[in-house]
C-alpha cells in the first residue's frame, strides 16, 4: 500500500471539501479503494500506485478549478471526477475540465468554443435524442437542460437536418 501526500495551502479547504463535507464524500465514493484522510491543509491518501496517479490528476484538476474560478460546486466536482482516463491517457498537462472525447462535442460556438454536455445527465439527453425525435428534460432548474437543447437544436442546424428553430415558452 503507496502513501500520497498532498498540501493544499493555496485555497481554503471548507470550499474544496464543500459544504458539510459534500465534495469530499463525492470524493471518497469515486475512489473506494483509497483510503483518504484531509487534516488542515494537507490531504493523505493510502491505497494503489494506480488508483494514487489517477486520484492525483483529478485532484489537481480539482484544484485548479478552484484556483481558476475561486468556487466549486457538486456539478464541478461530479464533472471533473467523472472523467477517468483510461490506462493510456498520460497527458496531464491538460485541464480535467477538459477531457472529454471530441466526440462527445455537440456543437463549436463562436471563435471555436467546444459545446459539450457537462454532466452525465446531460450525456443522457445528448444520446437520447440520437434515438427519439422528440425529448422531453424535466429537472430543476440551472442543471443544463435548456443550454444543452439549444446546442442540439444548433448542431441539427449547421447539419442541415433541420430548416429553423423555433423557440417557445409556456
Amino acid at each position: 500500500m503507496n502513501e500520497l501526500k498532498l498540501s493544499i495551502e493555496q485555497i481554503d479547504p471548507a470550499v474544496l471539501w464543500g459544504p458539510n463535507n459534500d465534495h469530499f464524500e463525492i470524493i471518497k465514493k469515486q475512489y473506494p479503494k483509497l483510503k483518504i484522510v484531509a487534516r488542515g491543509s494537507e490531504v493523505k491518501v493510502l491505497g494503489d500506485e494506480n488508483e494514487l496517479n489517477i486520484f492525483q490528476e483529478k485532484f489537481n484538476a480539482l484544484v485548479q478549478h478552484l484556483e481558476k474560478y475561486e468556487s466549486l460546486n457538486v456539478n464541478d466536482v461530479e464533472r471533473i471526477l467523472g472523467a477517468r482516463p483510461t490506462a493510456n491517457a498520460t497527458n496531464t498537462a491538460e485541464s480535467g475540465t477538459d477531457k472529454f472525447a471530441s466526440s462527445e462535442v455537440i456543437v463549436f460556438g463562436p471563435n471555436g468554443i467546444m459545446v459539450k454536455a457537462r454532466t452525465p445527465n446531460q450525456r443522457r439527453m445528448v444520446d437520447s435524442l440520437a434515438k427519439s425525435d422528440i425529448l422531453f428534460a424535466i429537472g430543476p432548474a440551472g442543471t443544463g437542460k435548456t443550454y444543452t437543447a439549444v446546442a442540439l437544436a444548433v448542431r441539427a442546424l449547421k447539419n442541415k437536418e433541420i430548416k429553423r428553430i423555433i423557440l417557445t415558452r409556456p
